[in-house]
């Protein structure tokens, strides 16, 4: 098996960053007045492949269409190596919203509405949880029976302590953004430099994130091994100060000492920890699109195109929402992946 890509992935890869959004496609869908001439637009530009009568579904038929591109990546990416590998982890990052879904309805014993909260309808995982896994005991033997094993042990451990559906969601995501990680760290070279920065700002965000959600259940010396473990624009002595904070004003302090974080961007969103991940998705952004300044065949492509089109998805959900309830255009410009000057 190859380590890296064939020509025809590579091309379908190239053709899937031409086909990308432009800062005007952007400014056409800020410059609505309502939901409905975002869906309109989306529909013409061929991103919207059903009929949406509200968000929801919306958003349900952005994340499928986005699904079922993964899937093929996925298909094509068999033969490499390193690209199946990012493939399928790239996947499962898009099961964690379903499988949260599935979490909460069994943790608040009510049935859960398929046609509202399942997105990735297509996976085999999620439907496998929904028809089986209907006490947390089978919901939780389902996963550790999948290739999330590892990452549902850290996230179940952390939902045991905590009962929180969002840090469940967050410790998934960082535990399969360390698979990413953990698989970079094996690269040389232009691999190396140009995979590591599309990563690396999310997985700061999620030690940042999760060490201070968690700092009242887990012990420090814990938290700062995870830490020193996976940070990447951080230094250690930065960690340390982050996870001995005790208050928000504390964060806010010890994050603008980090690249991460300065006046501008925190007026922006209010928030440290929305601050910090604005911030992230932005870098993470930018290092995308620098990595197809390498040569062609490089599995680092893969990881870009998908990240590329997942902040593009997510960004397109920000401005509905932004537009459905009448936010002004510069505050939903605020929180996008992209620079919509």
């Amino acid at each position: 098996m190859s380590t890296s890509i064939n020509a025809y992935l590579n091309s379908f890869i190239r053709s899937l960053k031409q086909s990308l959004l432009t800062k005007s496609d952007y400014s056409e869908l800020l410059n609505t007045n309502s939901l409905e001439d975002v869906i309109k637009i989306l529909r013409d530009k061929k991103i919207l492949e059903t009929e949406a009568r509200d968000l929801n579904e919306l958003e349900r038929s952005l994340f499928n269409r986005l699904y079922k591109l993964f899937t093929t990546i996925a298909n094509l990416s068999m033969n490499s190596t390193h690209a199946g590998k990012i493939s399928k982890i790239y996947l499962n990052i898009l099961e964690i919203r379903d499988i949260q879904a599935i979490l909460s309805s069994i943790a608040n014993e009510k049935p859960i509405n398929l046609a509202e909260a399942i997105f990735a309808s297509n996976s085999q995982l999620v439907q496998k949880l929904i028809n089986e896994g209907n006490s947390l005991e089978s919901f939780s033997q389902i996963l550790r029976n999948s290739e999330l094993r590892e990452a549902s042990e850290f996230a179940l451990k952390l939902f045991e302590m905590t009962k929180s559906i969002s840090i469940f969601g967050s410790a998934m995501e960082f535990y399969l953004f360390k698979s990413i990680i953990d698989l970079i760290r094996g690269f040389q070279g232009e691999w190396r430099n140009y995979c590591n920065p599309i990563v690396c700002p999310i997985r700061d965000y999620y030690i940042v994130a999760l060490a201070y959600r968690l700092k009242h259940y887990l012990p420090q010396s814990q938290m700062s091994q995870l830490a020193n473990n996976m940070s990447c624009l951080l230094s250690k002595e930065q960690v340390e100060e982050i996870l001995s904070t005790t208050d928000e004003e504390g964060l806010v302090n010890s994050l603008k000492r980090t690249p991460y974080l300065n006046d501008g961007i925190l007026k922006e969103s209010g928030n440290p920890i929305a601050s910090l991940y604005i911030t992230a998705r932005r870098l993470s952004r930018e290092a995308s699109i620098k990595a197809f300044s390498a040569s062609p065949f490089h599995p680092c492509s893969v990881l870009a195109i998908m990240n590329l089109k997942k902040l593009e998805t997510d960004d397109v959900i920000i401005i509905a929402n932004g537009i459905q309830v009448m936010m002004k255009p510069e505050k939903i410009k605020s929180m996008l992946s992209i620079n919509v000057s």
